[in-house]
């Protein structure tokens, strides 16, 4: 795991957060599996690969997700039912995305020593993760509603995530995570929120590798 050398408290967690996970960050913005939602040209079956890659990585990370003593974020989005939404609106292949599925739970998943596996610590860098991935989103979405003529809550859930509250969630987030920072050892909720975005960006990667190996 990596070294990270922090962490005066004076400065708030989230900023933290920030400058340590903004160079993972900027790569999964111009990754090759994600980067052709951003354009005109986007199509569907590039559009359904990113939702298996989603699907894969939320249904795993969710998985390490245990009942921690503090209490949890009441406004974390339901990701994996929005997932699942989605993937009924597409009519994706199901035999399809479950073998996509265990291919990157075998190479991506089952050894992965990037994220810590249980705690407090493990849940807020996850929830960092999962909570900031709902603003870009809104970006996605408007160019998925131009290029596919997705329409947010009806054919569109994932990237449209809270719609025009995503900006007050997101804030509601940054106050919870803030409440909790003095009960926490920083190191770890970073460590975990890199592990996290680390893991995400192998599944994308890999599905990029395979990506004329299924049709979804």
């Amino acid at each position: 795991m990596r070294t990270i050398e922090l962490s005066d408290k004076s400065v708030n967690l989230h900023h933290e957060l920030k400058a340590s996970t903004q160079a993972i960050h900027e790569q999964l913005h111009t990754n090759p599996t994600m980067l052709p939602l951003l354009s005109p040209q986007c199509t569907l079956e590039q559009y359904k690969r990113v939702l298996a890659c989603f699907y894969t990585y939320y249904h795993w990370a969710e998985s390490l997700q245990t009942e921690a003593e503090q209490s949890k974020f009441s406004l974390e989005a339901n990701v994996c039912e929005w997932l699942q939404a989605d993937i009924s609106a597409m009519k994706m292949n199901n035999l399809q995305l479950q073998g996509f599925v265990a291919e990157m739970r075998a190479q991506c998943l089952d050894d992965s020593s990037l994220v810590p596996h249980s705690g407090f610590e493990q849940y807020l860098g996850f929830l960092y993760v999962k909570q900031g991935s709902l603003l870009g989103g809104q970006v996605i979405a408007s160019f998925l509603n131009k290029s596919l003529h997705l329409v947010p809550g009806q054919n569109l859930f994932l990237f449209s995530g809270y719609q025009k509250k995503s900006k007050a969630m997101w804030q509601q987030f940054l106050m919870y995570l803030e409440a909790c920072s003095d009960q926490v050892d920083r190191h770890v909720v970073i460590e975990s929120a890199l592990g996290h975005f680390h893991v995400l960006k192998q599944i994308l990667d890999t599905a990029y590798q395979k990506r004329n190996d299924y049709v979804f």
